[in-house]
């Protein structure tokens, strides 16, 4: 049918032009259906909301002041909620692969945090017990718009 467009399981569509979103959104978000878009008058976009990775590698210094090579992989993917749609379609609609740059800056902060508040001996001894601290990670500079998992892998070694 001519203008109706359906997204896949794992995008979400977003249509400009004419009205706005639900809250004053700029585009309204559609996901799991289709929609009638006329053809002229709406732009479409398509949003990914499949897991995406990013890999990080720092030195990082502990509280001994002993630095570390440690590399860790993020898994993140965008929020289903509508609002996190909205938050990453506004950040990074233009450049999707933007994403994974940002989000590992991001938890390249988190992670010195963390290495930097540890001896080198809880690093090595119960280095399973620490690596729950990430998932518990606050998003403070990207506020609703990504949900994030992380699995690491350390290999620190003393430089």
């Amino acid at each position: 049918m001519l203008g109706y467009r359906v997204p896949a399981p794992d995008e979400a569509m977003l249509v400009s032009g004419g009205r706005f979103g639900r809250n004053g959104a700029p585009f309204k978000v559609v996901t799991g259906h289709g929609a009638f878009v006329p053809p002229f008058f709406r732009k479409i976009n398509f949003l990914t909301l499949s897991m995406c990775e990013a890999e990080v590698a720092e030195t990082c210094v502990t509280r001994q002041g002993i630095s570390l090579n440690v590399r860790a992989v993020i898994a993140f993917k965008v929020g289903n909620d509508e609002e996190s749609i909205v938050n990453a379609g506004q950040r990074f609609l233009s450049d999707q692969d933007q994403m994974s740059t940002l989000t590992g800056r991001i938890f390249a902060g988190h992670l010195r945090s963390i290495i930097g508040s540890m001896t080198v001996e809880e690093i090595v001894t119960s280095g399973r017990s620490w690596r729950p601290r990430f998932w518990t990670v606050p998003r403070p500079r990207w506020p609703r718009s990504a949900s994030a998992w992380t699995r690491c892998r350390s290999s620190p070694s003393t430089t």
